[in-house]
């Protein structure tokens, strides 16, 4: 049980440091991986890269609405079936 614990504290603690650094250097990376493929597939890529981009925002404001939403549903149940 001890060793589940610490593979998923180290786990928690290596997302949140790559989280970190993406976030600080996102655009650096970015840029640099927008150059690079670029060099390898042409012009193009910036339409790629732009739809990457709306597909994961996409997702990402699908899932908050959905855990809110579950949030909610929580509460109201909670709330009517547990007086």
């Amino acid at each position: 049980v001890l060793s589940e614990i610490s593979k998923n504290i180290f786990k928690l603690c290596f997302a949140v440091m790559s989280l970190f650094f993406f976030y600080r250097d996102g655009q650096t990376i970015l840029n640099q991986v927008s150059k690079a493929l670029e060099m390898v597939i042409g012009p193009r890529i910036h339409h790629y890269l732009d739809t990457i981009s709306e597909t994961t925002r996409a997702v990402v404001l699908s899932e908050i609405s959905k855990n809110i939403f579950k949030l909610c549903f929580a509460v109201m149940s909670l709330f009517f079936f547990y007086r």
